[in-house]
């Protein structure tokens, strides 16, 4: 009875083993996750009409760097790529979106201008010039191929980029999704762009004003508060962001911390607009 009684046992505890393999070899894979930082901005216009100035252009890439900071951090400097002025042109940003589909999740965050052409919303890449060739636009349909649904968190940062949508618009070109909702909390994807203000007024960091009678989306160096500018919402987003809070709550938490108020109270609202699952927090 003793000598059944042990092999008994012993089939018992590698029974167990058997049933623990998958979690003690790791056969539980975890998915892997590739970001992008991009921002094709350089546009220098000394009359400052509405594009980039010195200052603009400083403050972006200083923007810029702490996002990567942030996405380094969190993914590893190997699975996140930035591209900053020069690097961020059309054919690299190509490349880049293409890469990423090498991982089973994609977070992607870009600021900078954008074009209409043929009909057609997209992006500029990096220009220096007061007129750049139509034929280094990057539209929507340009963008199409190189991205899938795997884009999970996207946030563009350029003028109007939140329209056209359900659609051929850049949420679609980004997401391949045409059944996202505003503000919605559904889905496995969120896509974050900018629609249009009208009669906007802006106020530079040296207390200058111009107002616009439409703004696509705000400048970073333009003051919401004399101790805050737009380029705060976009720090303190991918702050709170990779603290593992969701796109409404890091807004919540940036505006709260800006305009002292939350996001639905705030002056972006509705000109931020968020397609998509606002309650989606960073793969």
């Amino acid at each position: 009875m003793k000598k059944k009684s042990i092999i008994i046992s012993i089939l018992l505890i590698c029974s167990m083993l058997l049933s623990f393999t998958p979690v003690i070899f790791g056969n539980y894979a975890s998915a892997s996750t590739g970001a992008a930082n991009f921002l094709p901005n350089v546009f220098f216009d000394p009359t400052n009409k509405g594009f980039d100035t010195l200052n603009e252009i400083q403050r972006s890439q200083n923007v810029t760097n702490y996002i990567s900071s942030l996405l380094v951090s969190r993914y590893g400097s190997g699975c996140v790529t930035t591209g900053i002025n020069g690097t961020a042109t059309k054919l690299n940003y190509q490349a880049r979106l293409s890469n990423l589909q090498n991982y089973d999740k994609i977070v992607f965050f870009s600021k900078g201008h954008r074009s209409n052409t043929n009909n057609q919303l997209g992006i500029i890449p990096n220009y220096t010039t007061p007129y750049p060739d139509p034929s280094s636009y990057l539209l929507g349909s340009e963008i199409y191929p190189y991205t899938s649904a795997k884009n999970v968190v996207t946030f563009m940062w350029h003028c109007e980029t939140a329209l056209s949508y359900p659609g051929n618009g850049l949420p679609y070109s980004f997401t391949h999704n045409n059944g996202m909702n505003y503000y919605d909390n559904t889905g496995s994807q969120v896509y974050l762009g900018w629609s249009n203000k009208y009669v906007f007024t802006a106020t530079y960091p040296n207390g200058t004003q111009n107002t616009y009678s439409q703004v696509g989306s705000p400048q970073y160096e333009w003051k919401m508060t004399p101790s805050n500018d737009y380029g705060r919402i976009a720090e303190l987003y991918w702050y709170y962001m990779c603290l593992n809070k969701s796109s409404i709550e890091a807004l919540d938490q940036a505006t709260f911390l800006t305009q002292n108020v939350y996001f639905g109270y705030s002056n972006i609202y509705y000109w931020l607009i968020i397609w998509g699952n606002q309650d989606l927090t960073l793969p």
